[in-house]
This record gives structure tokens, sequence and C-alpha cells, in this order.
């Protein structure tokens, strides 16, 4: 008969597996740091495609998105502003694949997802990656199938994809480097199941998001598809609570006031509650909802919520909506 395993020895075991997973991760990022630059070309628009699947993977736990948030995300981000100063040219795309939040039944973890994904984009808008949210249902695709298919960082221009189909995982990483028509086949993969399995909704920041007029056209429409899908058929008021069919996009800090429009800036309202606010300012649109712990409250983390992102200007970011891709990114 097996020894049982005493409480807090299995919660040092878990903690250690942690440990390994983000171990392995910034493993796998120091070496795209050293081997993707040979790659960026200062002449020639060379796009950067990766996968995020992390929140799919765990949400029904958004407290493991953000213990990989506060760690590795942050490392891939800051690898992201060398890439950037490397070559002002290049664009970094992500495909973000989230889930419903409103398949959780239990209304905190609903809470908790949603303002973790915000979160999540937020962070990444911030640091110039251009994101192609995808919201799949995990009662129809497996995260088996997703992490097979989503887990890589591709150079499409190169015919070059980096497959790391456990990077979020706890697991041994296997890192395969394909080239040549084998990348251009996997790439043909990657395609084929993001088309299959929803709509992409593109957002991204520039220089509009932070101080410019109110935004308007197909990245308004863009990002009420996106609250709309965020938030599912149960939506509620931030205002009165009340559930509602159609609702207001509301800048919680009016643009009026010139407040950003981050993605933290922005709250579904009914008619009625949109109305009376006006350009009355809502809650602290700088301070995350979610609360980080203490120690991650640098003075960086808090620029991130405060103030303009420093590649303003210097990024190549579409202007339009058929301009969303770089002409050899091939994933149209």
């Amino acid at each position: 008969m097996p020894r049982s395993i005493d409480p807090k020895e299995r919660e040092l075991r878990r903690i250690a597996r942690n440990h390994r997973a983000v171990a392995q991760q910034a493993e796998v990022l120091a070496n795209f740091e050293e081997d993707v630059p040979n790659y960026l070309d200062r002449s020639a628009s060379v796009a950067l495609v990766a996968a995020d699947t992390v929140v799919f993977e765990n949400y029904r736990d958004p407290q493991l998105c953000l213990a990989w948030l506060n760690a590795a995300l942050r490392g891939w981000l800051r690898a992201n502003e060398r890439f950037n100063d490397m070559s002002k040219r290049s664009v970094l795309y992500r495909y973000v694949v989230l889930p419903y939040p409103g398949l959780l039944k239990n209304w905190y973890k609903r809470a908790t997802l949603v303002e973790t994904v915000l979160l999540h984009l937020h962070l990444q808008l911030w640091h110039g990656v251009i994101c192609g949210v995808i919201f799949a249902d995990p009662r129809r695709v497996t995260i088996a199938e997703v992490t097979k298919a989503l887990n890589f960082l591709a150079i499409p221009a190169h015919d070059l994809i980096y497959d790391v189909p456990s990077f979020y995982g706890s697991d041994s990483l296997r890192t395969s480097i394909l080239s040549g028509s084998t990348g251009t086949s996997r790439i043909d993969e990657i395609r084929q199941f993001v088309s299959k399995n929803g709509k992409l909704l593109w957002l991204h920041y520039d220089e509009a998001n932070f101080g410019g007029p109110r935004l308007d056209g197909w990245r308004w429409d863009t990002l009420r598809a996106f609250f709309r899908q965020l938030y599912g058929p149960n939506l509620s008021c931030s205002g009165c609570s009340r559930m509602i069919g159609s609702f207001a996009l509301d800048h919680i800090a009016p643009v009026s006031k010139k407040y950003f429009q981050t993605l933290i800036n922005f709250q579904p309202l009914c008619k009625s509650c949109n109305s009376a606010k006006k350009d009355l300012e809502g809650e602290d649109p700088y301070r995350p909802k979610i609360f980080l712990p203490e120690e991650l409250s640098t003075p960086t983390l808090n620029d991130i919520f405060r103030h303009r992102p420093p590649w303003l200007g210097t990024l190549q970011r579409p202007g339009s909506q058929s301009e969303l891709f770089a002409p050899d990114l091939g994933l149209k």
C-alpha cells in the first residue's frame, strides 16, 4: 500500500513543478532571443507571429493565468522590446486564444477571468504586440488540439517556425524548428485551424489610443465585438447590474479629458446608465482591477497603466483594416 503524501509535501512538489515550468519557458525564450534577431532585416518588413494559449488552458482557475502572467509573460515582453529595438520595421503578431468566460457558472471565477483577460491583453498591446483574439469554445475544441496547433513562434517571411506544444505546461518542453517547405506546410495548418475556429478580432494600440480622438470606424466596431464576446449573452450593465442585450461601450474615464482608450478603460453600460454618466469620470482606469502582489508592483509595471508606450511613432502600425497584415505575413 503506497504511503500517503503529507499535504505540505504535496504543496512543495506543486511549487517545484511550477518553478521548473517557468525556468524551462525562460530557457526557450532565451533561445528565441538569441536566434530570432538573425532574421530581422532592417530593409524589409518582417512579421513575427506567436500564439498565446495560457488563458485557454487554465480558464477554470484564473489565478494560474495570473501566476504565469507575473513571471514568464513579463520576460517575453521584455524580449519583444529588444526585438523592436533591433528592427523598427518588425511587427509582432500574436494569436491569443480565449475561452468564453460565460461558460463558468461561478460568478466570481467568471468575473476574475474577464479581468484577467483584460489585464493580459493590455500588457501585450502596451508593448506593441498586435493581438488577433480568438474566442474558442472548450466544449467543441479540446485543449490538447489548441496547444498542439497553436503553441509556436514563426517568421513567415522566412518559412521558419518554432513549435513548442507544451510551452505552458509543467512537462518537459519539446521544441522543434521547421523551415523551408516543412515550415510553410506547418504555417498552412495554423491558418486552417484559426479560420475554422472563429473570426479573428485584431486589436492594437497606436497614437490614437493615447490622447487621440475617440476611436471610430472598424477599430471601434472590433472593440465592441471583442467586449460582446468577452461578456457573452449574459452581459450585465456595469452601472445598474441589469442584464442587457444591446450595450454602450463606455469610456470609464472620458476621452474629452484626454484619458487613454485602452482596454482597461472600457465597460459595458445600458443606454440609460450611459446617458446619465456622460463625461463623468468613473473609477481610476490606470489601476489594474486585479491587484498584483505588492512585490510585483514596480515603477515599470505602473508605467504600463499610467503612461504612453515609449515606442509610439516608431513602430509600424496598421493604418487601415486592409493593412492589418504585413505583405509577407501570409496569414490572411
